[in-house]
C-alpha cells in the first residue's frame, strides 16, 4: 500500500508539496538577500553622520531641501556616482 503524505490529516499530493516548498524558497530568498544588498559601494555612505560623509572619498554629502509641495527633506550621505568611459570627451 502506498502511503500518502498528509498536513493536518488532509491527503496532499507530491506536486502541491513540491510547489509549496519553491514557493517558501522564493520567499526566504527575497527576505534575507535584499535589493541594496547588491550595491555595496552604495550601503558604505548611507546612514553616515557629515564627517563621517565627507571624509570617505567614494560619498557625498546632500544638504537639506524642501520641495515645491512642501515637502521637507532631510540630509544625507550617497555615493558619488561612478565614472564611466563615456563621461569623458574622446580626444582627437
Amino acid at each position: 500500500m502506498i502511503s500518502v503524505p498528509r498536513i493536518g490529516g488532509i491527503p496532499v499530493s507530491i506536486g502541491v508539496l513540491a510547489k509549496g516548498l519553491a514557493a517558501g524558497v522564493i520567499a526566504l530568498g527575497m527576505f534575507t538577500f535584499p535589493a541594496w544588498a547588491s550595491d555595496p559601494e552604495a550601503s558604505q555612505c548611507k546612514g553616515l553622520t557629515q564627517e563621517a560623509c565627507t571624509a570617505k572619498a567614494e560619498c557625498s554629502w546632500v544638504s537639506a531641501t524642501k520641495r515645491k509641495d512642501g515637502t521637507e527633506v532631510k540630509a544625507y550621505c550617497r555615493a558619488k556616482p561612478k565614472k564611466s568611459a563615456s563621461a569623458s570627451p574622446a580626444s582627437k
